[in-house]
């Protein structure tokens, strides 16, 4: 298995796609692995080298012995890019992974070539750090089964459950991951995404930047996006109407055709 030593972490990687001139670089979200983009990652190396990778802390990556923050996690992305001697990446940031991408765009923008945001925010606040605590409660309370049935309503919205077994295999795969994150290890990642901030320093972010939101995303509302598109000069909104935070699971065909769409008008 390929690894990275990084910031004295062992941190898993993993490449698919041609030796193409554009890459990119996919970042995944609170307790998620590298695997959490199958059904993304595969429909785009068709076309570019991606590059997915387990942040510390969870999948195959080695765990923390102590915490950290986003600007931590983000120089772990940055080694990463630099270790495979790549000049330039497309960045694509789901949740948290989206605070890693704005912090990466700030404190390294000459890697970056262009940012893609899915379903994240801006800084953590009083309701959204209730709702990550009360997560872990009863990550710390229930059993598996029980944790991701509770769960799974926050992550997909009204319509999403209107799709037959859509919901069931969701929750199946969840529950069958050989590598769930262990809590106190999601307690650090949750930790440091709650105490992140980028919303006085968006104007420091100068890729383009594309912006994608579920219009019925109860874990990063809409409010974000309206405070991104705002403050990030070169940027640029899509709402899907009737989608949650998951929606990279409900429509990957869609959402790669946005990525890639993007990422061909900004080439270089």
């Amino acid at each position: 298995m390929p690894y990275v030593s990084v910031n004295g972490l062992r941190l898993y990687y993993k490449i698919e796609g041609p030796d193409t001139c554009e890459t990119i670089l996919f970042i995944s979200g609170l307790g998620v692995d590298h695997s959490g983009w199958n059904n993304i990652a595969p429909i785009l190396a068709r076309h570019y080298k991606t590059i997915t990778f387990d942040n510390r802390d969870v999948g195959l990556s080695q765990r923390s012995l102590e915490q950290y923050g986003i600007e931590d996690m983000a120089k772990d992305s940055k080694d990463i890019v630099e270790y495979l001697g790549l000049s330039k990446v497309n960045v694509v940031g789901l949740s948290m992974g989206g605070a890693i991408a704005q912090e990466l765009s700030i404190s390294s923008p000459k890697i970056i070539n262009s940012m893609v945001l899915l379903s994240t925010y801006t800084h953590g606040d009083l309701r959204g750090n209730a709702l990550f605590r009360g997560f872990l409660k009863a990550r710390q309370l229930l059993d598996k089964e029980d944790y991701i049935n509770l769960t799974m309503p926050w992550m997909y919205s009204h319509n999403d459950y209107q799709i037959p077994t859509l919901i069931d295999k969701l929750s199946r795969y969840r529950l069958e991951d050989p590598i769930y994150q262990e809590d106190e290890a999601y307690e650090r990642q949750m930790e440091a995404t709650i105490r992140y901030s980028s919303r006085y320093r968006l104007d420091k972010i100068l890729c383009p930047t594309l912006l994608i939101f579920g219009g019925d995303d109860i874990i990063t509302p809409t409010r974000f996006a309206t405070e991104l598109v705002f403050g990030i000069k070169d940027s640029n909104l899509i709402t899907l109407e009737g989608t949650g935070h998951g929606f990279i699971n409900t429509k990957p065909e869609e959402i790669s055709v946005l990525i890639r769409n993007f990422i061909e008008r900004n080439a270089k």
